[in-house]
C-alpha cells in the first residue's frame, strides 16, 4: 500500500526488496516481505474439556419395590442377586394379623380386614397381646390393570385466542434525508437532477461529464495537442499524395511525430481516468516535466490500443488492397474495433497497474456483475464514433484536395478527435468508478 495516497499495490514474491511506483501519486514504494502470524493456539477437543467429562457414577442403589410383587412380577425377582428371598404364601386362616398400620400403602389392602382398633385410632383400648378374633380372611383377588376399560370423557371445546399485531404504515423518509444512499435502476441513468448535490453519483454517465473542459490546464493541453495532431494529419495528408522518395520521408516524418504526440498525450489521457475513477470531478495529478516519473505508464494506452485495433487493421489492409475507391472506408474498421476492445485491456492494466495483465479476471466478472454500466459505456461510445466520422471524412477532403483545405480540415479534426477522446477517457474512469462503487446487481432468481 502507498505510504503517501493509500493506494493499494500489488506484487509477487520474487518482487520481495525492489520498489514499486504508485500509479496514482508516482511514490516509490518498498516491497516488504508479509508478516508472518503465529500459528493459533491449539484449541482444545471435547475429550479435553471439563464440561464434556463423565461424572463419578457413584454407587447405584438397589431397587426396592414398595409393594411385593405378584404374578409374573414375582419371577423377575428371582433375577435379582441382592434382592430378599421371597415368601411363601400363607395357608388360608393362618395369615398374621398386624398390629399396626403397614409403613407402605398397599392399593390392594383392604381396611376392613383391620382390627378395629387399627381401623380406627378413637376406638377402645384392647390388650396388645390378646385381639378379638376376627372373622375369616377373604382371598385377595388380583386385578389385571392392562385389562382394565379406559374411559374417556367427553371433549370440551378449546378456544382459541388470537393476539393480532398491527404495524403502523410509517411512510420512508424523502431520499434526499436518508444517511446511506441506497442504488437500484431507478436511481441512476437520465433521471437525476443535474442541480443536486452529488446528482453524478446517481447518474455517472450522464452528469457532470463535460465539467472537465471547465478546467484551465486541460483545455492548455487541449489546444497544445490539437496543434501538434493538425501537423501530423498535414504532414499525413501530404505523404499520401506525394509520390517517390518524398512521399515516403513524408510519412515517416508523420509517424515520427504521431508517436510523440502520442507518448505525451497518453499520461494526460491515463490520469483524466484515474481521477475520474477515485471520485474527482477536475483531474490533480497532471503528469510534469520529470519524464521518469510517468514514462512507464505512458506505454499502458499505446499497449491496449494496438491489442484494440489489431483486428480492425487487418481489415483496413484488405479495403487499401483492393482500391478502386475501397481505402476510404479503411479508418471505420479501425475505429470500430478500437471502441470495442480497447475499454477491456486498457480497465484490465488499469485495475492491475501492470502493462502485462491485458485481460483482470475483476473487468471479465464486473461485465456480469455491473453489465449495464457497461453497456452504457458501449452506447455512449457507438455516439462518439458517429461524430468522428466527420473528422475522417474531413481529413478524407483534405487530403484530396491538399494546399490550403488541407491545412483547415486538419485543425479542424484535429480539435475534435482531441476533444472526444478526452470525452471518451472521461467515461472510461466514471465506468471503472461504477464497477469499485456502486454494489452489484443481484438478480433475484
Amino acid at each position: 500500500m502507498c505510504n503517501v495516497c493509500g493506494t493499494r499495490m500489488y506484487a509477487k514474491e520474487n518482487q520481495i526488496g525492489e520498489t514499486l511506483r504508485c500509479p496514482d501519486c508516482f511514490t516509490d514504494v518498498a516491497v516488504k516481505a508479509p508478516k508472518v502470524a503465529p500459528p493459533p493456539p491449539k484449541k482444545k477437543t471435547l475429550d479435553e474439556l471439563e464440561e464434556f467429562q463423565l461424572s463419578d457414577p457413584g454407587e447405584r442403589p438397589t431397587y426396592k419395590p414398595m409393594v411385593e410383587t405378584r404374578g409374573e412380577y414375582s419371577e423377575l425377582q428371582l433375577l435379582d442377586t441382592k434382592a430378599q428371598p421371597r415368601k411363601e404364601p400363607a395357608a388360608p386362616g393362618t395369615e398374621a394379623r398386624p398390629t399396626s398400620l403397614p409403613d407402605t400403602v398397599d392399593p390392594m389392602w383392604n381396611e376392613s380386614r383391620l382390627p378395629a382398633a387399627i381401623a380406627d385410632p378413637n376406638a377402645a383400648t384392647v390388650a396388645a397381646t390378646t385381639l378379638a378374633p376376627a372373622p375369616p380372611a377373604m382371598p385377595l383377588q388380583e386385578q389385571d390393570l392392562d385389562e382394565q376399560e379406559v374411559v374417556l370423557s367427553a371433549p370440551v371445546q378449546r378456544i382459541e385466542t388470537r393476539t393480532e399485531v398491527k404495524v403502523p404504515d410509517v411512510p420512508p423518509p424523502p431520499r434526499d434525508e436518508r444517511k446511506e444512499p441506497s442504488w437500484n435502476d431507478a436511481e441512476w441513468g437520465f433521471i437525476s437532477d443535474p442541480r443536486a448535490a452529488g446528482a453524478w453519483q446517481k447518474s455517472p454517465f450522464y452528469v457532470g461529464i463535460l465539467s472537465i473542459f471547465t478546467d484551465l490546464q486541460l483545455l492548455l493541453r487541449v489546444a497544445a495537442y490539437s496543434i501538434g495532431m493538425a501537423i501530423v494529419f498535414s504532414f499525413f495528408g501530404n505523404g499520401v499524395s506525394g509520390q517517390g522518395l518524398t512521399g515516403i520521408f513524408t510519412l515517416l516524418t508523420a509517424g515520427l511525430l504521431g508517436f510523440l504526440v502520442l507518448m505525451s498525450l497518453s499520461p494526460c489521457l491515463l490520469a483524466i481516468a484515474t481521477d475520474t475513477a477515485n471520485g474527482d470531478n477536475q483531474v490533480k495529478d497532471w503528469p510534469d516535466w520529470n519524464v521518469t516519473e510517468w514514462i512507464g505508464s505512458a506505454f499502458y494506452i499505446p499497449i491496449a490500443g494496438a491489442l484494440a485495433i489489431l483486428p480492425g487493421s487487418v481489415i483496413a489492409s484488405m479495403f487499401i488492397l483492393v482500391g478502386h475507391g475501397a481505402e476510404l472506408f479503411s479508418p471505420f474498421p479501425v475505429l470500430v474495433s478500437f471502441l470495442a476492445i480497447f475499454p477491456l485491456p486498457f480497465a484490465s492494466i488499469v485495475t492491475e497497474s501492470s502493462p502485462v495483465h491485458l485481460i483482470s479476471g475483476k473487468v471479465l466478472r464486473s461485465l456480469r456483475s455491473h453489465g449495464d454500466g457497461w453497456i452504457t459505456l458501449y452506447v455512449l461510445s457507438f455516439f462518439i464514433f458517429m461524430i468522428a466520422t466527420i473528422g475522417v471524412v474531413l481529413l478524407e477532403l483534405g487530403t484530396n484536395s491538399g494546399g490550403v483545405g488541407l491545412i483547415f480540415s486538419s485543425i479542424f479534426a484535429a480539435a475534435l478527435f482531441v476533444f472526444l477522446i478526452i470525452l471518451y477517457f472521461r467515461l472510461l474512469g466514471r465506468l471503472l468508478w461504477y464497477t469499485k462503487t456502486v454494489p452489484k446487481k443481484v438478480t433475484a432468481e
